[in-house]
């Protein structure tokens, strides 16, 4: 079911169970009552379950909370208690009903006032919900046991009637909370802490406005996602299944995934990654699976031959082979020896051109620059971060972070006037950290998919999964310009916090790399200057994901390559792309770095470094 989430938000009456907890010792039978023509009556339709899907667990007692409701073999069932009211509006005004009896799916309720026969009136529960001219109605308040028993489901309810001649009316009620059940495996034994529902795209309703004429809701308040604390929930070699029922503001989820996340207190983290659905009131939805151990494994599929242990030793000095000093933040291959590089103060779509010569080992040996008239002659720098070419249209797109824009160019550099459609919670950089929205592009012509990300989370994704690293979503595109597949990614943590003193300081995925078999090199870096500390480096690590196999809702990655460049060779890559294929079959990766026009410091300058990876 894809999206709700954030702080322990969004749903409201949350319940969770561990599956080996037993049941609820059965109370009394509810009374039904018997409708009479003057009396306030309400009948409440069953939840049954949407689709072919099952909910296995064990049937329970009647659940008492601010709104009960009770498990059985066609879905939930409503149960009244004596606490319980609704109000009835009419023109003139509303009034309190309280209910006669503790009854199940229908309830009389005491008539305290009488209204002229033909009235229109509208009921709503609950009572204490209500307010005018519209309710709100409000699934921001997670209820989590600390037992293992069921807390309740908030299920408020709406329906429309007339007064009879005697005085009474029938109400026939609809739920306007959709329900879902979710019943999730744990890998490992432990004491779980939080349990997190993370749409893909959307947000999740918090508070809806219902329209008291035709029962539909309008967002009010909503949040990224339901972080919700669990307490004194553990799992066990008998028992790993985490059982969680929960009630939700209906929401059309269909065209996205939702990851399920749960964390233990040791900071480990388990997730699966949900289909969406189309969450309608009054039906009940059911997710099951087994959660997956985020993984960040020092192995890869893939193997490094480079020695990278003195990274100065390989990486290439291209300012010292004629290519003036630049700020270069993206590369792309265009056709036998010409690249394509991002310049982020250039004018126009920031493009420049490199020739580049290699040996056997795939090193630069020569490097030469071009500066296209359309670059010159562009309209002001959009601090172009990131390029690709696409050799279908022999067109060019370069991502810019001041506007969070992904462009058309043609081969001369000049713009087209097409565009990415940038899903709406990508699209400006008011929705991103300062100087750190798109940073990263790349396209791979077997997959047909282009690939873009922020340098870091996102704002609204500042405060989720911090023990683990910082979330940021890759966001996929068809040839067509249209948005496509989204995934979840953790950057590691950084080494570096709060600092305030350094020169420099950067940290982030600075670029991606898309393979044919549709998996994704990801480039972290983390750069620091503190010439006053005598402390300089650049921490580069290439991490492999798999978006079309991976099952889990954050994607697992694993570690490529690592290396590490300071002092007089201290070199910011930001750029990567594909280079050439060498004698023996291998392949290879060229980073770019970011040499900031050549800036100087008190000991060195920078230069732009080429950095040729070689991989099996």
């Amino acid at each position: 079911m894809s999206d709700f989430l954030l702080k322990g938000v969004l749903l409201s009456g949350l319940f969770v169970m561990i599956a080996s907890c037993g049941g609820n010792k059965p109370g009394p039978e509810p009374v039904t009552p018997v409708y009479g023509d003057s009396e306030i009556y309400m009948t409440v339709p069953v939840v049954e379950s949407a689709g072919n899907t099952s909910i296995n667990s064990k049937a329970e007692d009647e659940v008492q909370s601010k709104a009960s409701m009770e498990e059985n073999d066609n879905g939930l069932r409503f149960v009244w208690s004596k606490s319980d009211a609704i109000a009835i509006v009419t023109e003139e005004g509303s009034a309190k009903y309280p209910v006669k009896e503790t009854a199940k799916s229908s309830a009389s309720f005491k008539t305290e006032s009488a209204m002229a026969p033909g009235t229109s009136c509208k009921a709503f529960f609950p009572y204490d919900a209500f307010s005018e001219p519209s309710p709100i109605l409000d699934f921001s308040a997670p209820t989590i046991s600390s037992n293992g028993s069921k807390s309740g489901l908030y299920s408020p309810l709406y329906a429309s009637s007339a007064i009879n001649q005697s005085g009474g009316a029938k109400f026939e009620a609809k739920h306007l909370s959709a329900f879902g059940f979710f019943g999730l495996d744990i890998p490992v034994n432990g004491q779980l802490s939080t349990f997190s529902l993370l749409p893909f795209n959307d947000e999740v309703p918090l508070e809806t406005v219902l329209d008291l004429n035709d029962a539909s809701q309008k967002v009010k308040t909503s949040a990224v996602a339901l972080r919700a604390e669990l307490e004194n929930i553990s799992t066990s070699s008998k028992n790993r299944t985490l059982k969680t029922w929960l009630s939700f503001a209906p929401h059309d989820y269909s065209r996205q995934n939702v990851a399920a996340v749960v964390e233990d207190a040791y900071e480990g983290l388990y997730s699966l990654s949900l289909d969406g659905k189309n969450l309608q009131a009054g039906r009940l939805y059911a997710w099951e699976g087994d959660m997956i151990e985020y993984s960040n494994s020092e192995k890869s599929t893939l193997t490094v031959t480079t020695d990278l242990s003195n990274v100065s030793s390989v990486q290439k000095n291209i300012s010292n082979m004629g290519v003036p000093f630049g700020q270069f933040s993206g590369i792309t291959h265009v056709e036998g020896s010409r690249y394509a590089i991002a310049h982020d103060q250039a004018r126009g779509g920031g493009i420049y051109f490199l020739d580049l010569q290699f040996d056997s080992k795939g090193n630069v040996t020569a490097a030469s620059q071009e500066i296209p008239e359309a670059t010159l002659k562009g309209a002001a720098s959009r601090d172009v971060e990131g390029i690709v070419y696409l050799p279908s249209s022999k067109t060019f797109l370069t991502c810019g972070e001041t506007n969070q824009d992904i462009l058309e160019y043609d081969i001369e550099g000049k713009p087209t006037g097409r565009k990415l459609e940038i899903p709406e919670d990508m699209a400006s950089a008011s929705l991103c950290q300062n100087n750190q929205g798109f940073e990263s592009l790349t396209y791979n012509s077997k997959t047909g998919l282009i690939w873009t990300t922020t340098e870091a989370p996102l704002n609204k994704d500042m405060e989720l999964f911090n023990k683990n690293g910082r979330l940021i979503r890759l966001q996929s595109f068809k040839e067509d310009f249209s948005a496509g597949q989204r995934f979840l990614y953790l950057i590691d943590k950084p080494e570096i916090e709060n600092e305030i003193n350094s020169s420099t300081y950067g940290y982030g995925v600075s670029d991606m790399l898309a393979l044919d078999d549709g998996k994704l090199i990801v480039m972290e870096r983390e750069v620091y200057v503190n010439i006053s500390k005598l402390t300089v480096w650049c921490k580069v690590r290439l991490y492999l994901v798999d978006p079309v196999n991976d099952k889990g809702g954050i994607l697992n990655k694993s570690l490529l390559a690592s290396f590490k460049t300071s002092s007089g060779a201290l070199a910011d890559y930001e750029g990567m792309c594909e280079g050439p294929v060498l004698p023996d079959g291998s392949k290879t990766i060229l980073l770019i770095c970011d040499s900031a026009g050549g800036k100087a410091y008190s000991a060195f300058h920078l230069s732009d470094y080429i950095l040729t990876i070689v991989y099996r």
